[in-house]
């Protein structure tokens, strides 16, 4: 098999394949679980993994605003899961205190409250780990309601259902 896409796609096939003997290669997701070796052996990835996008992230606001506080905007499965995880890892005691997290389903219509409640925390780095169409949406709103944090954004990719 070679680029398939999506991590719902290759979650559902990949023990299958491997139990086939069949390798997946390039697969289009950036899932920390298809770089476990042991489980997915015959699996490789065409992106770097969420869980090394997110340290980068992660290890540049704490050099860059050692002293705030980071808003997380994440898509409330494997992908968003994954950078968030990535903070815990990182900041350990500390998580609690320098973020607030808000998650959303893929299914919800817009992530307006989310960036609302974001904001009330006094956050000055918003991270987006999602999708574009619910990035798209967190950039608006958060100019809509007069917030300014520094923005990061996932390496967008498109996702299956999305054009």
């Amino acid at each position: 098999m070679f680029s398939e896409l999506g991590t719902p796609g290759n979650s559902a096939t990949a023990k299958y394949l491997t139990s086939k003997g069949v390798p997946a290669i390039a697969i289009v997701s950036g899932s920390n679980k298809f770089t476990n070796v042991a489980d997915f052996p015959l699996t490789t990835t065409s992106l770097v993994s969420f869980d090394t996008e997110g340290k980068i992230y992660a290890k540049y606001l704490t050099k860059t605003l050692p002293n705030a506080k980071y808003a997380i905007l994440y898509q409330n499965d494997d992908l968003g899961k994954d950078y968030l995880n990535v903070f815990k890892t990182l900041l350990k005691a500390d998580f609690d205190k320098k973020v607030v997290a808000a998650a959303y389903e893929t299914s919800d219509p817009t992530v307006e409250s989310q960036i609302v409640n974001l904001k009330s925390s006094g956050a000055g780095a918003l991270l987006i780990a999602g999708t574009p169409k619910f990035a798209a949406q967190a950039i608006r709103r958060a100019a809509e309601i007069g917030w300014k944090p520094t923005i990061l954004l996932n390496s967008p990719r498109l996702r299956s259902g999305q054009r």
